[in-house]
């Protein structure tokens, strides 16, 4: 197969009318076409591009949707080998990518273990391609066969394929090396594979190629941390192999681009019990936290990057490990680190800090902590009625979270969730006509924010009781609004849907108002009343 470097750049042929449905390509067109491809792979001639071009396009446009690929090949006499031919011979970039398209349909309901017997050579020599949409083709083939037991055993068996896709991980293309780290860690996540895929050989490799480049070296990693991830199993024998020491070392460095990516990495062991004690017990997490204890006003980009990113993963930590979350805080104390870049720090950081709220918020146990922390409370909800814009769309999805999560039987969450409401309703007594108005904008992030509220709002028995005796609000819930938006009508109709299914609504929801509910929600999100049409006769 020619390298890049030889390949000519050539223009692309204009296309013959494609039609609309893979099963409507003529006969004569698909037989012409074989005929044509299989011709110039036995003459070992491929300067005739165009032609190569117009006869691939024919079979891809074939081969599109179409269920049993076999079948059609062998009707028109197409073998998969020839196509290997034309991408073997074929100087055309073009010409390859076309050739990969169609060979990727033509092996598309083909077992992974018959691709591997009779395409081995193809995937040893493709891994390896400078090529990228071959290199593309073999990872589809292999992503394939990674889903499925019999295909995770036969890469297995086949040593070298998987030592090359272990190489792989380092190529230049940032898209195809992001899919190999992608197909390892699927790969090494089936049962039983984790030791051949993260054996010490290959780690030796691996370790030598995270020399290579900063990118390389986070692709590894990343591979090493959604491995570790996947089970108790797999990350104590991530952890016994050693491969976890390089993420539990430091974490801010001069490169902002690896720091924002090794945390995005970090992010991950947030989400386990034992990813987080690891960070715990190697420090990290301080690192983390001292990062948080920055003076408020943080000067320049990259300052303020790092310290986003390090806000964002404590969000998903309280997130994550909120059953931890009184543990946690009495040992890092977070919350109140987050207090000064709610209020006096830049516009990216403050919303930062809100987002962090809002994951912190979506738990019983981070709400309750939100409210004994209620310096930190305070300033969020008395932000809402000076904000405007992305900024008061923002805090209205953080006061959703708060309000609306589930309290599981914890009576300081419902505190919390009454509390707040009525912080923010004091400070603002138009609420309701406000959250009504902005429900009807037509601009999204707004109307879904506010009928986030809303909804919220009501899913508390209090709340359904205010709510639907307020004369706006019940008038507007039953109201139809013609050229709204189509999630707006699904949102509307979420609000309904929680009105007449809420166990107090009949003692707390007027009789008039349950009746226009109930019809409401039988009439379903989409109807439109008929409008009456008026013949005229003429003069």
């Amino acid at each position: 197969m020619p390298s890049a470097d030889d390949m000519a750049v050539d223009a692309q042929p204009p296309t013959a009318q494609q039609p609309a449905a893979a099963a409507a390509q003529p006969a004569d067109e698909l037989m012409r076409a074989s005929e044509t491809l299989a011709a110039c792979v036995e003459r070992g001639d491929f300067s005739d591009t165009e032609a190569l071009h117009a006869a691939l396009t024919t079979w891809r446009v074939a081969l599109t949707g179409y269920t049993r690929p076999g079948e059609l090949a062998s009707k028109f006499r197409l073998a998969p080998e020839t196509i290997v031919g034309v991408m073997a011979g074929t100087r055309s970039l073009a010409v390859t990518e076309l050739a990969c398209n169609v060979l990727d349909g033509l092996l598309s309901q083909t077992p992974f273990p018959m691709i591997l017997d009779a395409f081995g050579d193809l995937l040893r020599v493709g891994l390896r391609s400078p090529l990228v949409p071959v290199n593309k083709l073999v990872l589809a083939l292999m992503r394939r066969g990674a889903v499925s037991a019999d295909g995770t055993a036969a890469i297995l068996a086949a040593g070298d394929i998987l030592d090359a896709l272990v190489a792989a991980i380092a190529n230049k293309d940032s898209e195809v090396g992001k899919a190999v780290g992608e197909l390892l860690a699927a790969i090494a996540t089936q049962k039983g594979a984790i030791e051949a895929v993260l054996s010490n050989n290959n780690v030796a490799v691996l370790t030598d190629l995270a020399d290579e480049s900063a990118i390389i070296k986070l692709r590894i990693y990343e591979l090493y941390a959604t491995v570790a991830m996947s089970s108790n199993e797999a990350f104590e024998y991530c952890d016994r192999l050693g491969v976890l020491a390089p993420l539990s070392g430091r974490v801010f460095t001069s490169d902002v681009l690896e720091t924002l990516n090794v945390i995005e990495i970090l992010i991950q062991f947030a989400e386990s019990r034992a990813g987080f004690e690891f960070l715990d017990k190697t420090q990290v997490l301080q690192q983390l936290f001292d990062a948080v204890q920055m003076p408020a006003e943080v000067e320049g980009i990259v300052a303020r990057l790092s310290l986003c990113s390090a806000i964002k993963f404590w969000g998903f930590l309280y997130f994550n490990q909120h059953e931890s979350i009184e543990s946690i805080q009495a040992k890092y104390d977070f919350l109140s680190a987050l207090q000064p870049y709610l209020e006096e720090s830049e516009p990216d950081v403050r919303d930062a800090a809100r987002v962090a709220i809002a994951n912190i918020g979506s738990t019983a146990a981070g709400v309750c902590a939100l409210f004994q922390q209620r310096v930190l409370l305070d300033s969020l909800l008395d932000s809402l009625k000076y904000s405007a814009g992305d900024v008061k769309i923002s805090i209205l999805r953080t006061v959703s979270c708060i309000i609306g999560v589930e309290h599981g039987g914890s009576e300081m969450a419902g505190q919390a969730a009454k509390y707040s409401y009525d912080r923010i309703k004091a400070a603002n007594p138009n609420l309701i006509k406000d959250l009504i108005q902005f429900a009807k904008n037509t601009l999204e992030d707004l109307f879904v924010a506010a009928y986030s509220v809303l909804n919220a709002v009501l899913t508390h028995e209090w709340g359904l009781e205010e709510l639907s005796r307020t004369p706006d609000f019940a008038a507007f819930v039953v109201q139809r609004q013609p050229g709204a938006p189509r999630l707006a009508m699904e949102w509307k109709f979420s609000l309904v849907r929680t009105i007449s299914r809420h166990p107090a609504a009949s003692t707390k929801v007027g009789g008039l108002l349950m009746e226009r509910v109930r019809d409401y929600e039988k009439q379903g999100p989409y109807y439109t009343e008929a409008q009456p049409i008026v013949a005229m006769q003429s003069a």
